[in-house]
């Protein structure tokens, strides 16, 4: 009797880890099959090179700005579409590619919270109202501004920054060899075309190899906490060591700040 408890035990044991190994498996491929939209955050995430990984707010026409790729339409793709189109892409300037896009945040179930906590402020300040409750009311009224103004802040992290608002001119990249090592020297001007002051402005340069293939990045700010205004022209020159193997240097924007004159609330782009 007790030999044949034993054996139901472990059939039901058995079971139960083979329903769970199923459920994971089903709800790894769903994760897989989600299909990305506007305002999603998104990690593109390299095993190799790992230097490349980024993470990013799809904008509200679907696109991404990728390092070396430049802007790319992501939305109404799976991640696993996503992963294996980028590998694609940047198997041709990479010497391996191994790449896994996940999803941080879906920006359709944040509304949908974001859209709640609204009503619910809402509701709490008409109670706290009606009922006399003034010193309530206003501290739930605050909260509730500061609930409108993080919204603000999220819609305009997905808001299509136009890719000319802040421009290269005059960009000279040198490359000299002094006995075993190699240097580099890039210099030019950064204008900005828009209304809009930025600050902590990060460039990427990638080095290629003879095959075209990039050998490693380097990253850099010409712009940190004093702003760039608007129809402002700064000269940036940037100097370091290059890798002995790398043939030309490439310069693209990677990352900023939009400088809203308060040190903690600034919003970030770029990436």
């Amino acid at each position: 009797m007790a030999s044949k408890l034993r054996l139901f035990l472990l059939f039901f044991s058995c079971c139960i880890l083979t329903a769970k190994l199923c459920a994971f498996q089903f709800s790894d491929q769903k994760v897989l099959d989600y299909i990305i939209g506007e305002g999603d955050i998104i990690k593109v995430e390299f095993t190799s090179p790992r230097f490349l990984s980024q993470t990013l707010t799809v904008d509200n026409k679907g696109y991404v700005k990728l390092s070396m790729l430049g802007k790319i339409k992501v939305s109404n793709k799976t991640l696993k579409q996503l992963s294996t189109e980028l590998e694609t892409l940047y198997s041709k300037s990479l010497k391996k590619a191994d790449i896994e896009v996940a999803l941080v945040k879906s920006y359709k179930s944040e509304q949908m919270v974001q859209n709640s906590d609204f009503q619910n402020k809402l509701d709490t300040i008409k109670e706290f109202y009606f009922s006399r409750d003034y010193q309530n009311a206003l501290k739930e009224t605050k909260s509730l501004l500061d609930l409108i103004k993080a919204v603000n802040d999220r819609d305009n992290q997905v808001r299509d920054i136009p890719k000319n608002d802040l421009e290269f001119l005059e960009v000279k990249t040198r490359l000299t060899k002094k006995e075993t090592m190699k240097f580099f020297d890039i210099s030019g001007k950064l204008r900005n075309n828009v209304n809009t002051r930025f600050n902590w402005i990060k460039v990427r340069i990638s080095f290629y190899d003879a095959d075209n293939k990039v050998e490693s990045v380097k990253d850099h700010y010409i712009v940190k906490d004093k702003p760039i205004y608007q129809t402002q022209i700064i000269p940036f020159e940037i100097k370091g060591v290059a890798p002995v193997s790398a043939e030309r240097a490439e310069l693209e924007l990677y990352d900023y700040l939009i400088d809203t004159g308060d040190n903690e609330n600034q919003t970030k782009k770029g990436q």
